[in-house]
């Protein structure tokens, strides 16, 4: 039973405009996920001049949505560049989607030099503003100790955060946490809670360390466990940017 790796999920750019696309399998190497390209060169000049003004009069989700744009390519010629700047500017300004996605560009080393540091440093603002992403992203960098010092209770903090959202991968590493021992009590009933709730959520994984877990409980333990998993569940959040 392990905890899962990294998530590298970028959020679609937000544009009426651009049609949302699914977004990637979880796990090592995801790829960006996004919105498709501009529906025609006419509505791509109008979508940009629009974007472009926006973005001139400080509003940060169109400087998101521009870096977004100039990072993937999305209708216009790539250029890494204005969509780092674009990108910058708005998570200077606190848009914590754009806080997110540099980290991510930070840490992936793709289009920029990588930077595991600067990743930490905006996936911390980004985690301290809500995202649920950042959250779990964070906690697998201090459950790993990669770019910060490993710690096992911060890692489950983060990921209790980020589960809190709705957030299931998030969800399974509690799972995995509490069977553990891992910056916690060793607490099968939480686990199985998590578990539950991780599987409720669609995770394919989830129900079968679900049953390695029950098979560990008498009657009144998987009674108890089975109400700690409503009590945790009428606490979660629908997540905001899955």
């Amino acid at each position: 039973m392990k905890p899962r790796t990294f998530l590298l999920l970028v959020l679609p750019v937000l544009l009426a405009a651009c049609s949302q696309q699914t977004q990637p399998p979880s796990g090592s190497g995801s790829t960006m996920s996004g919105s498709g390209g501009l529906s025609s060169s006419a509505s791509s000049v109008v979508t940009m001049t629009q974007l472009e003004a926006a973005a001139a009069k400080g509003d940060s989700d169109a400087e998101f949505s521009l870096g977004i744009i100039y990072l993937q390519g999305n209708g216009i010629q790539k250029d890494v560049s204005k969509g780092m700047d674009y990108l910058t500017k708005s998570a200077e300004a606190g848009n914590a989607k754009a806080q997110f996605d540099l980290a991510t560009e930070y840490y992936q080393g793709t289009d920029v030099p990588k930077n595991v540091d600067s990743a930490v440093a905006w996936f911390k603002k980004a985690s301290a503003a809500g995202n649920e992403r950042a959250q779990y992203n964070l906690g697998v960098l201090y459950y790993s100790g990669d770019g910060v010092k490993q710690d096992y209770a911060q890692a489950l903090t983060l990921f209790k955060q980020s589960a809190e959202q709705g957030f299931s991968e998030a969800a399974f590493n509690l799972g995995v946490m509490y069977a553990k021992a891992q910056g916690t009590a060793l607490n099968n009933l939480d686990a199985y809670a998590w578990f539950s709730i991780a599987a409720q959520e669609g995770d394919t994984q989830a129900p079968t360390v679900l049953a390695q877990v029950q098979s560990k409980l008498s009657a009144d333990e998987k009674t108890a466990a089975d109400a700690r998993t409503k009590q945790l569940l009428a606490t979660i959040k629908p997540a905001k940017d899955q």
